[in-house]
């Protein structure tokens, strides 16, 4: 399974802290890619980082689609087919990341994004993917980016 962490989803505000934490996720991708058995052969976690788009309700839950085109931000790297794609988006508490130091964002914002993967237990349409041992690597890959995060 192939794994793509990004911060493609910001605004005026949070562009910073989207090229923050993007090259902490560019790392971990390519570390958490492996076989862990079920259905996906990708998944994609987004960050979203649009504080107004809260209003509008909760960031994208989790789907696993057969057939999915080049996400908006690869575009640019060729317009291709994908299939068996998990994806979903995370977003953080603005009020809370507001009161995290700017050193610590990145940290912050990839822990909530493998705290988040806690939701892809018990998906009936992913029988056969081993959560647990996505989660371990996951946090394993995020400790060498110097994040520790709660397990």
């Amino acid at each position: 399974m192939d794994v793509l962490l990004s911060a493609s989803e910001s605004d005026q505000g949070t562009a910073h802290l989207a090229k923050l934490v993007q090259p902490f996720l560019a790392q971990v991708s390519p570390m958490l890619s492996g076989e862990y058995g079920g259905p996906m052969a990708h998944l994609w976690i987004g960050l979203e980082l649009i504080p107004g788009r809260a209003d509008e309700g909760p960031p994208l839950p989790f789907r696993l689609q057969k057939r999915v085109r080049t996400p908006r931000e690869l575009r640019p790297l060729g317009d291709m087919e994908f299939f068996d794609v998990g994806s979903y988006s995370v977003r953080p508490d603005y009020f809370e990341l507001a009161r995290v130091p700017l050193d610590d964002v990145p940290c912050y914002l990839i822990t909530l994004m493998y705290e988040s993967t806690t939701a892809l237990k018990g998906k009936r349409q992913l029988k056969g993917f081993d959560v647990d041992l996505f989660r371990k690597n996951f946090a394993a890959a995020i400790s060498t980016q110097g994040c520790m995060p709660a397990t």
